[in-house]
């Protein structure tokens, strides 16, 4: 599957859980990105009235020009001391809606864990005895604790993600009013790079599902040496099973320790 196939499939996946109100983390997000942009392209203009000439319009591109009639509208457009005023003052806004963002995607987080959690624990209730009896109880733990876990985590870095998307739009956009060349040039990198990356998230999904597997292995193993604690100790088979453990948590680790050399990547 493709990656922007992926993502449509992972957003619907959480809207079915969060409803329509995870959007507006996206919108929180769109808003942060554009005033960050902004704040990032008020420095050229900051650059110009540094100079000891100041700001030649025979020199400026369109967008440069609007720009500087919108500072010299508000009489900071040769300011250096006032276009740095409205520069500090856009990056606070910037700050207080990335802080809304932060804050409101946490709130989905705690609300997306309980719904799972609940939801998880009423299905073992009322789950068939022969589907119960099919799996180990190391399974059903791995499922409501860690898998939940990891699920909710996955929430964070989708969000996460498509914040960073809206960033780079916004970046582009202001980039492609000032020097469209090198915005389109910057465009086909990046363009490439994502199509290559495609194959490291195919990658990334591979080792998921077999750390999910891994970890339910473990929780088994586990629960069978706290339960028949007793009886381990007494016939001396500690050893034994401590080989089986910590062959386990060996890949289980090398897992993580594989997906967190992609996700550095």
């Amino acid at each position: 599957m493709s990656t922007l196939g992926d993502l449509v499939r992972y957003l619907k996946i959480y809207r079915k859980y969060l409803g329509r109100r995870m959007y507006l983390v996206f919108v929180l997000a769109s808003a942060t990105a554009i005033a960050s942009g902004f704040g990032i392209t008020l420095l050229l203009p900051l650059l110009k009235a540094s100079q000891s000439g100041g700001s030649d319009p025979a020199e400026m591109g369109t967008a440069e020009e609007l720009l500087y009639d919108v500072l010299g509208w508000m009489g900071i457009a040769d300011s250096m001391g006032g276009i740095l005023a409205f520069i500090a003052l856009v990056f606070v806004g910037k700050g207080l809606l990335s802080f809304a963002n932060g804050g409101y995607q946490s709130y989905l987080q705690s609300q997306l864990h309980r719904e799972l959690k609940s939801q998880l624990f009423d299905a073992y209730t009322g789950m068939d005895f022969r589907h119960y009896i099919s799996k180990s109880t190391g399974h059903f733990i791995n499922v409501i604790n860690a898998q939940v876990g990891r699920f909710y985590g996955s929430f964070k870095s989708f969000a996460g993600f498509l914040t960073q998307i809206l960033t780079t739009v916004s970046y582009f956009g202001f980039a492609l009013a000032l020097t469209w060349k090198f915005s389109l040039l910057a465009i086909g990198v990046g363009a490439v790079i994502l199509y290559l990356f495609k194959y490291l998230n195919s990658y990334v999904r591979t080792l998921s599902r077999k750390s999910s597997r891994e970890a339910s292995t473990l929780n088994n193993l586990l629960v069978q040496a706290l339960q028949s604690l007793k009886y381990i100790v007494s016939t001396n088979q500690t050893e034994h099973l401590r080989s089986r453990v910590t062959d386990s948590i060996w890949r289980l680790t090398g897992y993580s320790l594989r997906q967190g050399l992609a996700s550095s990547l």
